[in-house]
């Protein structure tokens, strides 16, 4: 067996002079995702795709965005904001992207920001492919009305169809052709932004963006409800700002403050921000497109944690966390 770093470009060559040779990527970047992936569904010989990275980390700070090379003067970046999932475990968008290559019937809708979602580097090198597209899930764009904006779709689905406050933008077909993704310009209006996925001619999934308004309340929710009363095992709780019809708001940055009662404690926040410098280990936490993180961690005794959340102007939230 035998692997390559990044050398896509020789696996025919390689394969010719050594036939037995069973190959591996093992970086791939997220720009040059379908391609990565054709290589291995073209290549019986070529087992599969490590990704740099799946999830984002401290250091290398920047690297998903600003890239190589750049001036030591980019504080106050600190992730590497590279990560298919980011630094609370949150997909994003170009996880959604491999989905669509990897499964069927795989459906995802992001726009483009009017303006860039972070100053941009103009001394990137062509050879630094770290990032993705400037890319989120948001139809939250006051003072855009009637303006253009880049929809597009990540999609198995054979096709796709978009729609804007009940209105039809037409059919597109998602393939190999196009890289599984359909592009729309789309004049801003507040509303919901939704898609359709086809499949021989029958609706197989749908996805959809609505615009919210100002948050009004906090919604906990805990990837377990129930742990070990062992000093050591956590719950994760993901904090989100919603508008009084329980539409996340991305654009919300509120200050949540949190409380903790009975046999736990705080021992992480967080929000994903990757040029936030909060501390990660106090008891509140800004929101970051209307949501952030916080991490429980049991004590060496059985009972009920208690978790309060409260943000100025919002209606307060608790959660019960059985440790056991």
């Amino acid at each position: 067996s035998g692997g390559d770093h990044n050398k896509n470009s020789i696996f025919d060559i390689d394969h010719t002079r050594v036939p037995s040779r069973i190959m591996v990527q093992t970086e791939s970047y997220p720009l040059e995702a379908f391609k990565s992936w054709m290589d291995v569904i073209d290549h019986p010989w070529v087992i599969g795709d490590f990704v740099w990275t799946a999830f984002d980390y401290i250091g290398e700070a920047s690297i998903g965005w600003r890239g190589y090379f750049q001036e030591q003067s980019f504080y106050p970046w600190n992730l590497a904001y590279c990560g298919d999932l980011d630094i609370c475990g949150w997909k994003r968008p170009q996880s959604f992207y491999r989905d669509a290559l990897w499964m069927s019937n795989q459906l995802s809708l992001f726009v483009k920001p009017p303006k860039p979602s972070f100053a941009e580097n103009s001394d990137r090198q062509s050879w630094s492919k770290w990032h993705w597209l400037d890319a989120v899930a948001d139809w939250n764009w006051k003072g855009y009305e009637n303006k253009p904006l880049e929809v597009s779709v990540y999609s198995s689905c054979e096709e796709v169809e978009l729609i804007l406050n009940n209105k039809s933008l037409g059919r597109k077909k998602t393939n190999r052709s196009n890289e599984f993704k359909a592009i729309w310009e789309v004049p801003y209006q507040p509303g919901e932004l939704k898609t359709i996925g086809y499949t021989a001619k029958k609706q197989v999934n749908t996805a959809f963006l609505r615009t919210a308004n100002e948050p009004s309340q906090i919604k906990l929710n805990a990837d377990r409800i129930e742990i070990k009363a062992d000093g050591q095992d956590l719950s994760y709780i993901t904090v989100e700002l919603l508008d009084e019809k329980g539409n996340r708001n991305p654009m919300a940055e509120n200050l949540v403050k949190f409380e903790i009662e009975g046999p736990g404690t705080i021992i992480g926040v967080g929000n994903a921000n990757p040029v936030s410098t909060e501390s990660c280990q106090a008891f509140e936490r800004k929101a970051w497109q209307g949501r952030c993180l916080v991490i429980l961690k049991s004590e060496q005794k059985p009972g009920k944690i208690i978790l309060k959340a409260t943000s100025a102007g919002l209606k307060q939230a608790d959660i019960v966390i059985d440790s056991k």
